[in-house]
């Protein structure tokens, strides 16, 4: 079972949505996000890294495992920013009775 320690929330992330915010052909402009939950106290464990070929470039990634505690309407539409980098959230687990969340997250340097 997971659960939760004070002491191994040392660390502090932004959780940002899109902002809904159309370009001119009425899509979602993806550059565009806003702050839903700032200052939110976490853990962090990162479980994978490396490169990846994409579109003729190497990409670095990682998969960071993120806890924090429980918050409604944390979903994958999500991402997070921690650290001035910015994660793609790929799942969310709830710790049960509502104790916090474990969300499997990646960031990519594709700059």
């Amino acid at each position: 079972m997971r659960t939760i320690f004070s002491g191994e929330l040392d660390r502090f992330l932004t959780i940002e949505e899109p902002s809904g915010i159309k370009d001119n052909f009425g899509h979602d402009d993806p550059k565009s996000w806003v702050d839903v939950h700032t200052n939110i106290p976490c853990g962090i464990s990162i479980k994978k890294g490396g490169e990846v070929w994409e579109s003729t470039q190497d990409v670095g990634n990682e998969t960071t495992e993120f806890k924090i505690r429980f918050i409604q309407g944390i979903t994958p539409r999500m991402r997070i920013v921690f650290e001035g980098e910015k994660y793609d959230i790929k799942r969310v687990e709830e710790i049960p009775r509502r104790k916090g969340y474990v969300i499997i997250a990646q960031w990519k340097d594709n700059r």
